[in-house]
């Protein structure tokens, strides 16, 4: 919008239509570089083990209600954290395309429509963030960011089906709608925190700043914004309401838990709904500090309910997993590795890109501050989320995607309002400009730099490790009869998904029994390894020997059962399966002596 005059601006495409076309061309590209990934992998840990999930759902092994996985850490089990509503959602478009395809061809596609799926509400509420804080000029140099910086849409690749894109997406929603104010905005904002909590946690901490947004929207400017609040408390009720019955076993309505929508968090929400809409009620026509106390008080209640029911949680969502998985599983998560550390280790063109995409935002906040006209509530609520993404960026690499997107519309902005002040409106400006400072542009510059480019892994036997996870390296396991099978932790998931086995470690900190379980039948020098691995019940031990040099397969002793397997040196109790080029290898464990 030219703020010299803004009652000229003509209307320009509806933004459905441009999120629209920008998310064809995204799906087209992903599906181009993506050709033939899904036959040969099933991506990351999360997605082969909602996979897993969705087919217990499908064959009734798991009612929906019943969510104890009997696969996981046997005999105990599971009780999995996330959320049954994307069960559902992906059952449900997985048993569309079983009207119209085979089973096996059903899964393929539903892995591949599902996160493409969720592009389009994602590229909307950054196109509608970018209008609305810079206009009719700000689509353009927006909808190009979007098109051509195809690493913002790296958890949208085809066979992710985990969660971190819906959450993504929901948290998005949520802030266009604090953004946009006013009654629509107000029931977008509810709605999208709502299911975004049910989804998971993971983007709590912007949901809660869309919903502050949305209360100080109201505290500075009562009269126009009561309706929006009323909106937004009014909805935020029922939908967390609504989610959390639909998707929580009724034996656990009363559990309070610190790492997925809980009793805890639920009535939390309640309350902060329960107290906006008293407070638009009645301090509407009162002064700023009475609203003000009225919306601490509310703000204050629900934060005491939460911790009153779980005080464990004022430590954060994993409050209360067992310390010891830290230094043998935790500290090897690649996706919660401080972003800088990245910076600097691995070469990432994705960090670099995150680096200057979150610097471009925060210069672009400036500078539309630097205008008074710019300076809106919507400029506040976006320029808040950024920072906060960063900051947790900083502290977890996974978290650099939430920085990404809220850096676009900022940026977005600040291009059309140059555009407009310094070249009139003119489209080759705005097109060259935005190309400049477009992923593809960077990552061009970067491979330039002498040295860059090379891949850090390589030498440490990345390639071949990445064999390890290809489905056709689970043929030789699958075909043998069903057991248990002790393996590295990541290898879990995967075994779940691609053969009848159950697993004794997975990737997830509820499972601490297992984890610890595994590492310690692992790590075990000879004698105290076949202890371990016939206690547990094992019939099959699992490795990839390439992964030697990798994970936590580092902080292992040399006369460790894993780093003997990874040197091909297996104890006389484990027959070798697998051939020595196999990138598995599969083991046996023999009967003992007499036995």
């Amino acid at each position: 919008m030219d703020p010299r005059g803004a009652q000229t601006e003509k209307p320009g495409l509806p933004l459905p239509v441009v999120a629209a076309a920008v998310a064809a061309i995204v799906i087209a590209t992903m599906l181009i570089a993506a050709r033939g990934r899904l036959s040969t992998t099933l991506g990351d840990t999360d997605d082969a083990m909602r996979l897993v999930i969705v087919r217990a759902l499908m064959s009734g092994e798991n009612g929906w209600f019943h969510q104890h996985l009997l696969r996981l850490q046997p005999p105990r089990g599971l009780d999995m954290h996330w959320s049954r509503l994307l069960d559902g959602g992906i059952a449900g478009m997985m048993r569309l395309f079983r009207l119209v395809l085979p089973p096996e061809r059903a899964e393929a596609a539903t892995r591949l429509v599902w996160p493409l799926a969720w592009t389009l509400p994602a590229i909307w509420a950054a196109l509608a963030m970018a209008r609305r804080l810079g206009g009719k000029a700000a689509v353009l140099p927006a909808a190009g960011f979007l098109a051509v910086n195809i690493l913002l849409y790296v958890q949208w690749w085809p066979g992710r089906i985990d969660h971190h894109n819906v959450q993504i997406a929901l948290s998005l929603a949520a802030l266009a709608g604090a953004v946009a104010g006013g009654l629509g905005g107000g029931l977008l904002a509810g709605a999208a925190t709502g299911l975004g909590l049910a989804v998971g946690l993971e983007a709590l901490p912007f949901l809660a700043l869309a919903g502050v947004g949305v209360a100080l929207r109201f505290l500075f400017d009562p009269q126009a914004q009561a309706g929006g609040a009323r909106a937004y408390a009014a909805t935020l009720f029922a939908a967390t309401g609504a989610f959390y019955l639909a998707q929580t076993p009724p034996g656990r309505w009363g559990a309070s838990v610190c790492d997925a929508l809980a009793a805890n968090l639920w009535c939390a929400v309640m309350v902060a709904g329960a107290g906006l809409l008293a407070t638009t009620a009645l301090t509407r026509t009162r002064s700023f500090a009475v609203r003000l106390a009225a919306l601490a008080v509310t703000g204050g209640a629900a934060a005491a309910v939460y911790l009153a029911l779980d005080p464990v949680c004022l430590h954060g969502p994993l409050a209360a997993v067992d310390p010891h998985l830290k230094p043998i599983w935790m500290d090897h998560i690649t996706e919660m590795a401080p972003l800088v550390g990245k910076f600097w280790s691995k070469r990432s063109n994705f960090v670099v890109c995150t680096l200057v995409l979150s610097a471009l935002g925060a210069a672009s906040w400036l500078w539309l501050g630097m205008h008074k006209d710019r300076r809106t509530p919507g400029w506040l609520i976006l320029g808040a989320a950024l920072a906060l993404a960063f900051a947790t960026a900083l502290g977890a690499e996974r978290m650099a995607s939430y920085a990404n997107w809220y850096a676009v519309p900022l940026i977005a902005a600040a291009l059309g309002d140059l555009t407009v002040r310094y070249a009139r409106g003119s489209l080759i400006p705005t097109i060259l400009i935005t190309a400049a400072f477009s992923q593809p542009a960077l990552i061009y510059a970067l491979d330039a730099v002498p040295g860059w480019a090379k891949p850090a892994d390589k030498a440490k036997g990345g390639d071949a490790a990445e064999r390890c996870i290809e489905t056709k390296a689970f043929a030789r396991l699958a075909a043998l009869p069903t057991g248990l099978v002790l393996g590295e932790i990541d290898l879990g998931p995967r075994i779940l998904a691609q053969t009848p086995h159950s697993v004794v470690a997975a990737p997830y900190h509820r499972m601490a029994w297992g984890i610890l379980a595994a590492h310690h039948a692992l790590s075990a020098a000879p004698g105290e390894d076949e202890r371990a691995a016939r206690a547990l019940g094992a019939a099959y031990v699992v490795t990839c020997p390439a992964r030697v040099r990798q994970l936590n397969h580092t902080g292992l002793g040399p006369r460790s059962l894993q780093i003997r397997l990874d040197h091909g040196q297996p104890p006389a109790w484990l027959q070798r399966l697998s051939a020595p080029a196999e990138p598995l290898q599969v083991y046996r464990v023999q009967p003992p002596p007499g036995g």
